[in-house]
This record gives structure tokens, C-alpha cells and sequence, in this order.
């Protein structure tokens, strides 16, 4: 291909970027947070008892964002966009490196179009942030095998080191990254040199600063993470599961794109049109990864983004595949790339824009769109009102017993009062954390819950409770037939920990 249409290509793979980033960002604003989003919100500034149960990188990020451009929903997600880009920019540079800026143009052009990697950069989580470690690694270390750099080296494993403090499930990388060293045989030589070792060396160290950062809770973090205790005690496969991973992943990424990685990773090796170490290595950091979580449970996780690792290198292989300029694909297997790029688009718009915007009558739950992002401005008004018919407004706090609502009161309640989690009030260990950080004993509040059942143990803490109203709330999703969710706002009056 010639010089000005490999500038081209640079051009227009760049120009897809930014637009795809315009895009989210503003959609990341027409809708509201889910709950582990608000919790991840909350999570720095009550770092005394939630920091455990998230990322310090991801808590660290937000608090940032929102420090910088105020608290809303785009500065909340703003982290995981700019990680997706990120992601996808070192995608195009993988791309470019082993094929040709044509071939990382459609790596740009199909990256974009994916909606598991659209939903892992508008939902944040720990895992939209992995994606952008896992791809830089990827990046460094292919051209580190095939220089022997040590500036590659070291990038890898700085990227390496800060996806382990995102997210422990960074470290499934390595085996693969340490399998290519022995499969492939133009990298086995590699270990002989300093570059790969100062690299693991350099991870290590950046891993080991979060450790006597959260002191004790390093072990929370890793259980939380990695599953361990999960890991020990459920390790056999399971085929119900596997069979609902691959339709779960077929639907992710479209039938057609799945069919089209499936297809690579079977044949990509011996294509004609590719460097065999290149392609080995997109393999090998892709498809075992894919095999672990098809057939091992314990490596599940909730949410979307938790399996998005494994198409990183899985697109940029179909990519090369599909569209470089050393291939000759023409006719059937030309159209069928095309068809495939068509067919994530026609399929991850409309479900962005239905979760922005609910209009459409699907009868659909992609990620949880009824109520999960949904009504909670208006809860927080509702308790806003509540708030300013209590006597003692300034001696008043507003609470739930779900670690969720509490995070999403916090954030969408005007004036921003005293929130609080309550449901940490019956763990014993978090019972003196609480009272020492906000003081409550003797306040008054304003609760929100789900049931009955609730407000019985609301009672336990407070020494009156006035049940206020009940609020209904029906999803916005025209082709929903889900009953409308109950809530309680509760009035109570004298908090005392002692009961509890």
C-alpha cells in the first residue's frame, strides 16, 4: 500500500477515535448512575470501610474527575471513557505494528462498534480500567519480543503493575505473556536478556506500594478480587454455565464477530497472510483466556466488562486477518468482514440509545436498563422534601440499609446532606468505624427501604419510627412488563448504636 494511503488510514482510524469518544461522553450523561456505580462514587469518601471492596485506582480516578468537573454523571464515567480510548488507541498501534495502518483502521473501525467494550467504557467498574492495562501490556511486550527494548520492557510492566492495582484478574496475563516465551519460537530467547525480568521487577514494585498503602487490607482486596476462596472450593466446570457464557459473549460481541474470532483462533496460525509469531501471539493472549472463562465458573463475575479482556487481541487478529494489505480476501469472506462491522453497529446503537434514552419497545434487560439507572433523582428529591420537614434538619442524616440506595441517595439528594449506610450497622466490625466517622448517636433521620421487613430493623436503631409514604416506581422501558418497585421513606427519631 502506498505512503499517502497508509496516511490516510492513520488519519482516519484517529478521526474514529475521537469521534467514538465524543460520543460517549455525551451519552454518559443521559442517564443515571447504576448502584455500584454511586458505591464506587461513595467509596472515596467513606474510604474507611468501603475502600476494601473496590479499586483504590478506580476511587482515586473518580475523586479526581469529580474534583476537577464537579459531581455528575459524565465526570463519574469520564475515567473508564479515557480508559477505553486508551484501550482502543493501543489496540490501532498492536494493529499497525503487525499489519499495516489499513488493518488498524479497521481495528479502529471495529473496536468502536463492540457493544461489550461500549458498555465497559459508559458503566464504570474496575474492569473498564483493566482494559486499558491489558491492551498497553499486550502492545509493549509484542514489540519488546521483537526488539528486545528495554524502554518496552519497562512499559509493560508499569501497565502491568497498575492493572494489578485496578483489578487482581490483571494477573491471568501473565501465564500467556510467559506462555508466548515458550511457544513461540523467535521469543524464547528473550529470558536470556534483562528487559523481561526488569519488567516483572518494576510490576512488583509498583503492585507492592497499594500493599503498605491499605496496610491489612491488601487480603480483602485479593479475596475480592481473585475469588480465592471461591477459587479452592468451586474449581469443576460447569456446562449450563458454559452454555449460557458463549451465548452471553455471542450476543456481547454479535453472532457474526464471534463467529469470525472463533474462526481465527482455530486458523489464524496458519493463514498465509500473517507473520506466524504475530499471530501466535494474538492467540495465545486470547484464546486460553477464553477457555478459562468458558469452562471455570469461579472466574465469572458480575456486570459486563469482566470478559472483555478476551477481544483485545481477538479483534485485532480478525482484523489482520480480514483487512491487511498482504491478504487477498475478496468476494464471500470480504463481504462477510463488512457484514460483520454493519452488524455491530446495527446492534450496540440502538441499545446505547435505548438506555439513554428508553423509547424503544424492547423487552429487553442489557444491562440491567429498568431500574437500575433509573428514578433515583427523583428518589433523592422525594427525600429532599422529606429532609425539610424534619425539626432538626442540621442534627439529621439520611440513610438505607442497601449499600446501593445509600450510594445513590448520596449523589442525587440536593444539598448533598449527611448520607449514610446503615446495613453496616450490624456487621460488628464496621459498627465503631461508623460511629466515630459521622457521630450519630442521637440524630435523627430520613430512611429509604424496600420492605416492611426493613423498617422492623430500622427500629432496632433509632428510638421512634414514623413509616411517611410509600413511592412507586415503574420502568421507563416501553416494552417492559415489570411491576412498578416499592420504597419507603421513614422518619426516625434518636439514633442509639446500642440497640443494634
Amino acid at each position: 500500500m502506498s505512503v499517502s494511503s497508509e496516511w490516510n488510514s492513520l488519519k482516519a482510524a484517529w478521526i474514529i477515535l475521537l469521534l467514538a469518544l465524543g460520543a460517549r461522553i455525551f451519552l454518559s450523561n443521559q442517564f443515571l448512575l447504576t448502584p455500584d456505580e454511586a458505591l464506587y462514587w461513595q467509596a472515596e469518601h467513606i474510604t474507611s470501610f468501603t475502600g476494601s471492596d473496590h479499586s483504590h485506582v478506580l476511587s482515586w480516578l473518580i475523586h479526581t474527575s469529580t474534583a476537577i468537573f464537579g459531581n455528575n454523571e459524565i465526570a463519574v464515567r469520564l475515567p473508564a471513557i479515557l480508559s477505553f480510548t486508551l484501550a482502543s488507541f493501543y489496540m490501532i498501534l498492536l494493529g499497525a505494528s503487525m499489519f499495516s495502518w489499513h488493518s488498524a483502521l479497521h481495528v479502529a473501525l471495529l473496536s468502536q462498534g463492540i457493544l461489550q467494550f461500549n458498555m465497559a467504557a459508559l458503566i464504570i467498574s474496575p474492569y473498564s480500567l483493566v482494559l486499558t492495562c491489558w491492551s498497553a501490556v499486550c502492545y509493549h511486550s509484542s514489540q519488546a519480543m521483537h526488539s528486545n527494548r528495554t524502554g518496552d520492557w519497562l512499559f509493560a510492566g508499569f501497565w502491568f503493575g497498575l492493572g494489578l492495582l485496578c483489578n487482581f484478574s490483571m494477573i491471568l496475563l501473565l501465564p500467556f505473556i510467559i506462555l508466548c516465551f515458550i511457544l513461540i519460537k523467535p521469543f524464547r530467547t528473550c529470558l536470556l536478556y534483562p528487559g523481561p525480568w526488569f519488567s516483572f521487577l518494576l510490576s512488583l514494585t509498583i503492585y507492592a506500594g497499594i500493599i503498605f498503602w491499605v496496610g491489612d487490607k491488601f487480603s480483602t482486596n485479593l479475596i475480592n478480587d481473585f475469588k480465592i476462596k471461591d477459587l479452592v472450593h468451586n474449581i469443576t466446570p460447569d456446562m449450563s454455565y458454559s452454555l449460557q457464557f458463549i451465548i452471553d459473549q455471542a450476543v456481547l460481541v454479535t453472532p457474526l464477530v464471534f463467529l469470525l474470532i472463533l474462526t481465527a483462533w482455530f486458523t489464524g496460525t496458519t493463514s498465509r497472510h500473517m507473520v506466524k509469531a504475530d499471530a501466535y501471539f494474538l492467540t495465545i493472549t486470547s484464546f486460553p483466556l477464553f477457555l478459562l472463562f468458558l469452562i471455570f465458573p469461579v472466574f465469572s463475575s458480575t456486570g459486563i466488562a469482566w470478559s472483555a479482556p478476551v477481544y483485545i487481541t481477538a479483534l485485532v487478529l480478525i482484523a489482520g486477518i480480514h483487512s491487511s494489505t498482504r491478504s487477498s480476501f475478496k468476494g464471500r469472506p470480504k463481504r462477510r468482514w463488512i457484514l460483520s462491522c454493519i452488524v455491530a453497529y446495527l446492534v450496540t446503537i440502538p441499545l446505547l440509545l435505548q438506555i439513554a434514552y428508553p423509547v424503544l419497545p424492547l423487552p429487553l434487560n442489557i444491562s440491567q436498563t429498568k431500574l437500575m439507572h433509573t428514578g433515583w433523582d427523583l428518589l433523592g428529591k422525594e427525600i429532599d422534601q422529606s429532609l425539610q420537614q424534619m425539626p432538626d434538619q442540621s442534627n439529621t442524616f439520611v440513610f438505607s440499609l442497601e449499600p446501593g440506595i445509600t450510594a445513590e441517595l448520596a449523589f442525587y439528594t440536593p444539598g448533598s446532606p449527611q448520607t449514610v449506610p446503615l446495613d453496616h450497622m450490624t456487621r460488628t466490625q464496621h459498627k465503631d468505624v461508623l460511629e466515630n466517622q459521622f457521630q450519630l448517636t442521637g440524630k435523627d433521620g430520613i430512611g429509604l427501604v424496600r420492605t416492611r421487613e426493613a423498617i422492623e430493623r430500622v427500629k432496632l436503631l433509632f428510638d421512634r419510627v414514623e413509616l411517611e409514604r410509600e413511592l412507586r416506581l415503574q420502568s421507563p422501558d416501553k416494552g417492559s412488563s415489570s411491576a412498578p418497585q416499592s420504597f419507603y421513606i421513614i422518619r426516625c427519631f434518636h439514633f442509639t448504636s446500642s440497640r443494634s
